[in-house]
């Protein structure tokens, strides 16, 4: 799977190691953990934890689906 950053009109390839994201609650302050975004997925790090859940790109394109 190939997985692009497009963001104010740039075009970036994600690579192997991928990109995380911190995600904090609205105040900016209160951390909820990582979402690490990579070629092969998505893996979600709650909290400060060194392991996550991983899940592949077919399944949470189909999972994403399914909320409609």
């Amino acid at each position: 799977m190939k997985v692009k950053i497009s963001d104010l009109g740039i075009e970036l390839e994600v690579k192997t190691k991928g990109t995380t994201f911190s995600v904090h609650k609205p105040n900016g302050k209160d951390f909820q953990g990582s979402l690490q975004v990579t070629k092969s997925g998505l893996t979600w790090y709650k909290g400060k934890k060194q392991t996550g859940n991983n899940v592949n790109w077919n399944e949470f394109i189909k999972w994403i689906e399914s909320q409609e």
